[in-house]
């Protein structure tokens, strides 16, 4: 069983902490807390049941290519998350992250700021 992995996220009605996973979302007061977190056992599972999962490769230079070739050649990039070079895959025509798990970090960031953004709009409608 894999346990979510909570992080501070504000305050309940009742002026309890809330706290929420950091991988999927899910509130601490929530009933699932209390199973494994879905985000990761979904990706342990994705992972085992393909053929050949991408594995992370270092190369010579120390760049990290993350993604599964054939690359395109003569093209590096830089990840607009972590800030390491890659090689770009022929397979994809535009991309900003080194890997899967840089793209999915910044889709979970981005939909926390989104939700917090939402949250304090509803708080200020609420107060006027």
């Amino acid at each position: 069983m894999t346990a979510h992995q909570f992080r501070p996220d504000g305050y309940r009605e009742d002026g309890e902490p809330r706290l929420r996973c950091a991988r999927c979302g899910m509130l601490g007061h929530w009933a699932g807390a209390r199973d494994a977190c879905p985000y990761l056992c979904h990706a342990r599972y994705r992972i085992h049941a393909t053929q050949s999962a991408p594995q992370p490769v270092v190369q010579a230079n120390g760049a990290s290519a993350h993604w599964e070739g054939p690359y395109a050649k003569n093209r590096w990039s830089t990840c607009a998350r972590c800030a390491s070079r890659f090689r770009h895959p022929k397979r994809f025509r535009i991309m900003s992250f080194c890997g899967p798990m840089c793209a999915r970090d910044n889709q979970l960031e981005r939909n926390r700021a989104d939700a917090a953004a939402y949250r304090a709009r509803q708080a200020q409608g609420a107060q006027s």
